[in-house]
């Protein structure tokens, strides 16, 4: 009896010594990192200068994302930026989210979140952009070719790596590319049969949208589960609700009008919570056999994607 009562009391002692001993560390702990989760367990990492792009790499890449190309425009290899662990619950639609300690400061995150809301602002509304991939999950995924993205960033006063501005500087060499630069969708001077030349800023006529009966009389290809007819006409999908599909959102009596290219392009690319995606192959003959004015922007999805 009196053996036992000595092992407890020497155990109490050596449990209250490493008590003891663990608050002493803890007190230790500098005050901005006294409130870290599982200290013991999950060591806080501070920030480390994030790593150069291999441009032997990069520069070779036909597209990139759009926050590849704003890591990138920072100087930051891509590869180097760490997903979150927790990122995933932020559901699908959040876009891609990094841990703290991928960028050298705050102040470096905040410049790569607000780089990336302009980019993606100014590729939606095709700024000079070609249409490139596009992602149904978060514009932040949609893809860009740096060829154009350098001389953008550039025009609008970012500060860039030498890397980039030499592909700006080979795209403003390129006979014309200033012009394109400005506005796109500009013609060359065209004789009219009495001879007179039209002006070289006249721009080609941008296609109609279509109506809703417009689109519906093509052969569409059926998808199990899909009804292209309701879809446009009474509860849009999210993944169709876009301004690549819709041209123009009316409102009674005006009609909405679409964009056949555009909804093509969404059937056949991925999209969050929607089990199918068409084959690219299966759509192209709708385009080009009943909706030809729109054949440019599908062959350029083909293109790039």
């Amino acid at each position: 009896m009196g053996n036992d009562k000595k092992r407890l009391t020497i155990i109490e002692k050596e449990l209250k010594a490493k008590e003891e001993q663990r608050k002493a560390e803890i007190a230790a702990i500098p005050p901005s990192l006294s409130n870290v989760p599982g200290y013991g367990g999950n060591r806080y990492r501070p920030p480390t200068p994030p790593s150069p792009p291999d441009w032997s790499f990069w520069l070779h890449m036909p597209e990139v994302r759009l926050w590849q190309a704003v890591a990138l425009s920072m100087n930051i290899d891509p590869d180097s930026l760490k997903g979150h662990p927790q990122g995933w619950m932020a559901g699908p639609g959040s876009g891609p989210i990094f841990t703290d300690n991928s960028f050298s400061s705050s102040e470096q995150r905040v410049t790569f979140d607000k780089r990336l809301r302009l980019l993606a602002a100014n590729k939606s509304v095709k700024n000079g952009f070609s249409p490139g991939t596009l992602s149904m999950d978060h514009p932040a995924y949609n893809s860009v070719r740096l060829s154009e993205f350098s001389p953008w960033a550039q025009s609008i006063g970012w500060d860039i790596p030498a890397e980039l501005v030499a592909i700006a500087r080979k795209h403003d060499e390129q006979p014309g590319a200033a012009a394109a630069q400005k506005d796109a969708s500009v013609t060359p001077a065209k004789v009219s049969p009495s001879g007179t030349a039209t002006s070289t800023q006249d721009k080609p006529q941008k296609p109609k949208g279509c109506t809703w009966r417009d689109i519906m009389a093509a052969p569409w290809p059926k998808q199990q589960g899909f009804d292209l007819a309701a879809a446009l006409s009474n509860k849009i999908p999210k993944w169709l609700d876009n301004e690549t599909a819709i041209m123009h959102r009316g409102t009674a009596p005006e009609p909405t009008l679409w964009n056949p290219a555009g909804i093509a392009i969404c059937m056949a690319t991925n999209a969050p919570r929607r089990k199918w995606t068409m084959q690219p192959r299966t759509l192209d003959n709708v385009i080009r056999a009943h909706f030809t004015e729109f054949l440019q922007e599908w062959e350029a999805f083909l293109r790039y994607r």
